[in-house]
């Protein structure tokens, strides 16, 4: 048993926010569609939120997020809207489980790790929320073994930013990273 980071390349380790998610069609900034980074990035549920909210039938709706513009809404604004009833905001965040428990089940059917860290605002927004993706994950796992896999609330509020910290430093102290440094200085030595 290891408390050790699995990283590959310095730059990508343990990144699935560009999995592929069967969705709506959603394009997402790296050009593919429907990655899972565009149904459960924090930034992006608000845009989902106003789409739901601009196609909205019954003019009698009422929501404490109507009128807000999109940079306003925050996940955690979002939960607070689910909690006191809004269907849209549940919609949401039902969206955005349903997508992260499809590429968790993805990768312990793959590698079955024996925990999966998840961050983020969305994973931030409540414990309950990750909760419910674990048991939605567990319901799409092939084996019984899987299931042991357990999946956790990252204990940091900035996980990226740390995960991404750790790479850099791992990577300027290994021979790969003496070697990107000469790389840069021919590189700058060009421009």
């Amino acid at each position: 048993q290891s408390s050790q980071q699995v990283s590959n390349s310095p730059l990508i380790a343990g990144n699935i926010a560009h999995i592929p998610i069967k969705g709506i069609g959603t394009k997402c900034w790296c050009g593919n569609v429907d990655c899972l980074y565009t149904y459960a990035a924090g930034e992006l549920l608000p845009m989902h939120y106003l789409k739901m909210l601009e196609k909205q039938k019954d003019k009698n709706f009422d929501s404490p997020l109507k009128g807000l513009a999109q940079k306003d809404i925050t996940a955690k604004l979002l939960m607070e809207a689910s909690a006191k009833g809004d269907p849209l905001a549940r919609n949401v965040f039902d969206l955005a489980t349903i997508a992260i428990s499809k590429a968790l089940a993805m990768i312990i059917n793959l590698i079955n790790p024996e925990v999966i860290v998840i961050g983020g605002s969305v994973a931030n927004a409540s414990a309950d929320l990750v909760k419910k993706i674990e048991d939605l994950t567990k319901g799409q796992l092939m084996y019984q073994d899987s299931k042991s896999t357990t999946i956790v609330q990252s204990k940091f509020q900035n996980a990226a930013i740390i995960g991404a910290f750790h790479n850099i430093y791992s990577m300027v102290k290994s021979q790969q990273g003496k070697q990107l440094g000469k790389a840069m200085k021919k590189i700058s030595k060009r421009t």
